[in-house]
């Protein structure tokens, strides 16, 4: 893919996202558990360590919620991921059903998280 064709397709998945908040900026929110929060930090700076555009907390067309972290490479490569703590596993089934197309989903179980592991 040509630079062109790149830029395109980075502006045609930035255009999935409503209201995001700042790239690069962590959000976290009350209603998460510490576990929750400290893994969804380790992603989002492993994301970052891998030259991905990364914001949190983003809403994005098709969702009725936000997902955790949403990921954008400059490969072109988009990933949403969630992190399960106490969310249900049904409630990541349905983000991951109504996902865009083109879109790497990933479930990340909190209590199994291991950085040194982590791979995308």
């Amino acid at each position: 893919m040509n630079y062109k064709n790149k830029q395109l397709e980075i502006k045609r998945i930035k255009s999935l996202m409503l209201n995001p908040y700042g790239e690069g900026l962590l959000k976290l929110t009350s209603g998460e558990s510490e576990l929750h929060a400290r893994v969804k930090a380790q992603v989002f700076h492993y994301l970052k360590c891998q030259n991905y555009e990364v914001f949190s907390e983003c809403n994005l067309r098709g969702f009725s919620r936000r997902v955790d972290i949403f990921a954008i490479h400059p490969s072109t490569q988009a990933v949403i991921v969630e992190i399960l703590a106490s969310e249900s596993e049904l409630k990541a089934l349905q983000k991951q059903i109504n996902s865009p197309e083109g879109i790497d989903f990933i479930k990340v179980d909190a209590n199994k998280f291991n950085y040194r592991d982590f791979k995308i």
